[in-house]
């Protein structure tokens, strides 16, 4: 029986977004959904995502303003 998965992305300072897409897209089983969770805005995403989607589409983004610390982290989804 296949399984969904969805594999869920923190951003923080942290500029490695098309690398962990890249690795993500290209694993022999995709996720079903990506999340992206952008703590503060560090880094520009929306044009990663754009170079991506003709590849992926299923992204969830979300922005906070807040800087969530290391609770992000900790979640149960």
């Amino acid at each position: 029986m296949k399984k969904d998965i969805t594999v869920v992305i923190t951003l923080w300072k942290r500029n490695y977004l098309r690398l962990q897409l890249d690795s993500i897209i290209n694993q022999s089983v995709r996720p079903s959904e990506i999340w992206i969770i952008q703590c503060e805005h560090h880094i520009e995403i929306d044009e990663i995502l754009n170079e991506f989607r003709p590849m992926y589409s299923n992204f969830v983004v979300i922005k906070s303003d807040t800087n969530l610390k290391y609770f992000l982290d900790f979640q149960s989804l």
